[in-house]
């Protein structure tokens, strides 16, 4: 009897563990993906507050 158990518990226990790890690495690529759009969008109104876009209209501004 163990040993017909122990490969069934060992394969479902292996299941669970797969399964915490892809759940694991799904949340922790989101994680990062989010803080890297995040990042991303933040030095862009960083910029944009800096007076990237001010400059832009004086430049344009000036020209004519």
């Amino acid at each position: 009897m163990e040993h017909m158990v122990n490969p069934f518990t060992m394969f479902l226990y292996l299941g669970f563990v797969s399964l915490l790890y892809w759940i694991v690495g799904v949340l922790a690529a989101g994680i990062t993906l989010a803080r890297d759009i995040g990042i991303v969008v933040w030095n862009v109104l960083i910029t944009a507050r800096c007076g990237a876009i001010p400059s832009a209209r004086i430049v344009t501004n000036e020209k004519p």
